[in-house]
């Protein structure tokens, strides 16, 4: 049966692995941390500031998810019958209140800051490679200090996740779904204003939309930037090295 099928592989994925990726990805960032920190005499550069700001965002995003299958469940088809595989505490208040303000709203918080820091962290890996860069990276690198850049992120990564505080809502009914707490008000459309609705959508939208494709837009495009910058600083230095070889090969020969 196919949607039996279906239903193994996302128990699989959501209790399963996703609580093992979320500690693999905690204890490489952990590692990240440590060797930044023990090596920071070393590791000046603006570089490493933002490769360790993201690493120390990605540890308490793995540790906010590795949390997070308390508030799952799973609906499979079983011999004609619909069977449920759900955390018997998800309906508790407070077990809500964690999905609602720490797992949507704070890990939305954490992952837009997280994605600041690694934009800044491969803007600034650009400038580390030649002399001569794009003028608009290399505005961004020096106008936007580590101060700037927190305070940058924080304001807009707390403005748009502040959407997910009125995407659910805290319920102890069946009403709607007898799995879902708490429950997703744009999903069950229960919103009473048409235009309350349509704002918290916008915004919501908004957040995907920039956190998911603007982001990895710009990235893709930086590392192309960088790939294109190392391959003529190596052509360069070649370049200079054959020079060199065939000047003094020609030195040689004359005398």
């Amino acid at each position: 049966d196919i949607e039996f099928d279906i239903s193994v592989v996302e128990i699989f994925i959501v209790f399963f692995l996703s609580p093992f990726m979320c500690i693999f990805s905690f204890t490489f960032n952990y590692l990240v941390i440590y060797v930044i920190k023990k090596k920071k005499n070393d590791l000046k550069e603006d570089f490493f500031k933002y490769m360790l700001l993201n690493a120390k965002f990605n540890c308490i995003y793995c540790l906010i998810y590795i949390l997070s299958p308390i508030n799952e469940c799973i609906v499979f088809k079983l011999y004609q019958e619909f069977e449920l595989i759900c955390s018997s505490i998800r309906k508790n208040t407070f077990i809500q209140l964690y999905k609602l303000v720490f797992v949507e709203f704070f890990g939305s918080f954490i992952k837009m800051c997280g994605n600041f820091s690694y934009l800044f962290m491969n803007v600034h890996r650009y400038l580390l490679i030649g002399k001569t860069h794009l003028k608009l990276l290399e505005k961004i690198g020096k106008k936007i200090d580590n101060k700037k850049f927190l305070l940058i992120t924080i304001i807009i990564s707390l403005l748009l996740s502040l959407v997910y505080l009125f995407v659910y809502k805290i319920h102890d009914s069946t009403y709607f779904s007898q799995y879902n707490f708490p429950i997703n008000m744009l999903e069950f459309n229960i919103y009473l204003n048409g235009s309350y609705f349509g704002l918290v959508s916008f915004f919501q939208f908004l957040y995907n939309f920039l956190n998911f494709f603007i982001f990895l837009l710009f990235n893709f495009i930086i590392e192309l930037l960088t790939l294109a910058k190392l391959k003529f600083e190596l052509n360069e230095k070649m370049e200079k090295i054959k020079k060199m070889t065939s000047n003094s090969e020609t030195n040689s020969s004359n005398n």
